[in-house]
This record gives C-alpha cells, structure tokens and sequence, in this order.
C-alpha cells in the first residue's frame, strides 16, 4: 500500500506542479493584458487633460497680448522704446 502511495505521488507531483506553472502563466497572461488596458486608458485621460490645459493656456496668453496691445502705454513704449520716461 505505501508503494502505491508513493508511486501515485510521484508520477503526479510533475502533472501538479505542471498544472501550478501553467495557472500562474495563464493569470500572468490575463493580469498584463488588464494591466496594459488600464494604462492605455489612463495614458489617454492625461493626454486629453494636458491637451486642454495647453488650449487654455494658449487661449490665456492670447487674451494678455490682446489686453497689452490696446494699453496706449504699451504702444507708445513700443513705438519710442528710447524714451524711457513714459
């Protein structure tokens, strides 16, 4: 009986531990495919963000200019730049 026992676990130890490595390999598998997913999501939602962001920074700095280039003091400053007293 206890050579039976012993044969039974010897042949099967190789199948089990053959069934453990392929489990892992198959959850490592699924695991990087939901991994990459995620990042690729999360990489387009920080593009989008930054995109916008440099829109309205954009849209900002043309607001100022615009604002500079009505101020009658900008001009003249820019139209007689060695007059420094204006």
């Amino acid at each position: 009986m206890k050579d039976i026992s012993f044969k039974f676990i010897k042949w099967n130890f190789p199948v089990f531990i053959c069934f453990i490595i392929a489990v892992c390999i198959i959850l490592h598998q699924i695991e990087k495919r939901n991994q990459l997913s995620t990042m690729k999501k999360i990489g387009r939602q920080v593009t989008c963000q930054t995109a916008t962001a440099l829109e309205h920074w954009i849209e900002d700095q043309i607001n100022i200019l615009k604002l500079i280039a009505h101020d009658k003091r900008i001009v003249e400053a820019c139209k007689h730049p060695e007059n420094i007293e204006k």
